[in-house]
């Protein structure tokens, strides 16, 4: 992997600078890998669950970013839960819902309470159209692994999607919790927002969505809207007035 990296540095049109980096570069790390592995090779035991969930995400992602065909013949034969979890991706890939489905519908007869399959199994759902089914995988998902912000998120999407904006709202605020400069999910609150008629908090949610990708010209617009509705002196009017007077700072830090 470093190997790659460095090979795209020296593609680089300009000479890359350790110190103008966050990063150390490739070539320095290349350097210091083959004595670090040494020096750990006895030290660090074998660990047994890291190597399953190591050949899962390795098998789903070579079959995300292959060919189908591919993926298909190179797993076709495997019975472990990686595979199955690849040759549902190639399947997906290759449009073949069902199959897609039925490859979950063993690998979740293993695994009943894995919450990751479960939602892998609502993101196909979701992404086909099945937009009731796949609230069920989600909350599937979110019932076997409450803490993960990322799973809230999708179950709160795949609510909106099926047409529960006062469900999904509620999800949504608990995932926003655990991970509130998710971009995906703040664009899934606005909509919860707006859906249940709190366009005030819809244009709030919008203008921190685009304070987050660096646009507060964008976000100073959604943050007046929310300003104009929001009651004065509420903690939603004084976050619309922070980013309001963020963007007037960098308008005038631009002007010459």
């Amino acid at each position: 992997m470093i190997q790659v990296l460095a090979g795209q540095d020296i593609l680089s049109r300009t000479r890359p600078c350790s110190y103008a980096s966050t990063h150390p570069l490739s070539w320095d790390r290349l350097r210091q890998i083959p004595g670090f592995a040494a020096a750990c090779k006895d030290a660090l035991p074998t660990d047994p669950t890291a190597a399953y969930w190591f050949a899962r995400v390795r098998d789903k992602l070579s079959a995300y970013i292959s060919e189908p065909s591919y993926a298909l013949r190179r797993m076709r034969k495997g019975s472990s839960n990686s595979a199955r979890t690849a040759r549902a991706m190639a399947f997906q890939k290759d449009s073949k819902t069902q199959k897609t489905l039925a490859e979950f519908d063993v690998l979740l007869s293993h695994l009943p309470k894995d919450a990751y399959a479960h939602e892998l199994r609502g993101q196909i759902l979701l992404e086909s159209g099945g937009f009731g089914v796949a609230v069920g995988s989600y909350q599937s998902a979110a019932l076997f692994a409450p803490k993960e912000p990322l799973i809230q998120a999708r179950h709160g999407q795949s609510l909106l999607a099926a047409g529960q904006p006062k469900v999904a709202f509620d999800v949504l605020e608990k995932a926003r919790a655990r991970d509130p400069v998710n971009l995906r999910l703040m664009r899934s609150l606005g909509l919860a927002y707006a859906q249940t008629g709190q366009d005030d908090q819809a244009a709030l949610a919008t203008a921190k969505r685009y304070v987050m990708r660096g646009r507060l010209k964008d976000a100073a617009f959604h943050a007046q809207r929310a300003f104009d509705q929001l009651p004065r002196g509420s903690i939603g009017s004084r976050s619309a007035l922070d980013i309001l007077d963020a963007a007037k700072r960098q308008s005038k830090q631009r002007k010459p």
